[in-house]
């Protein structure tokens, strides 16, 4: 945009079209999520062994059934599912403890992080939501 006039749109120096990835976001409260624990132990960034499970709980948008969500596409912080379960009224999907909070990057003790739920419909639209942890000892 011109500098004398930064508050017209019409008034721009260059005229371009631009392309990029399609990307999504999603916001919490876009898909209803609850991840258990709430509270995940620092402690498993190190362990070796199978760690602990993850379990998010995922509740259909209002005029939907758990059969409108393409089961093996969720993910948690893009990572897949060991485990998929549905219930008449949610689905559950479980993570491996010690993958998903690598997925959070570096984390300090007692801080929170926010934890991406996303996945596909059956008719291939994009859902997704989010929920906080708390990091422990």
């Amino acid at each position: 945009f011109k500098a004398e006039d930064l508050g017209n749109v019409l008034n721009y120096k260059r005229q371009a079209d631009m392309e990029s990835d399609q990307e999504s976001f999603y916001f919490e409260g876009g898909t209803q999520v609850r991840v258990l624990p709430e509270k995940w132990r620092l402690k498993w960034q190190k362990e070796k062994k199978k760690g602990k499970q993850i379990k998010i709980q995922i509740w259909p948008k209002d005029g939907m059934t758990v059969d409108a969500y393409l089961l093996e596409s969720i993910k948690l912080n893009n990572l897949a599912a060991t485990r998929l379960k549905k219930t008449p009224s949610k689905i559950e999907a479980y993570f491996d403890s010690n993958l998903a909070i690598e997925t959070l990057g570096n984390i300090e003790l007692y801080q929170w992080y926010p934890v991406i739920v996303s996945g596909r419909h059956a008719d291939g639209t994009n859902f997704g939501g989010a929920h906080n942890i708390k990091i422990v000892r």
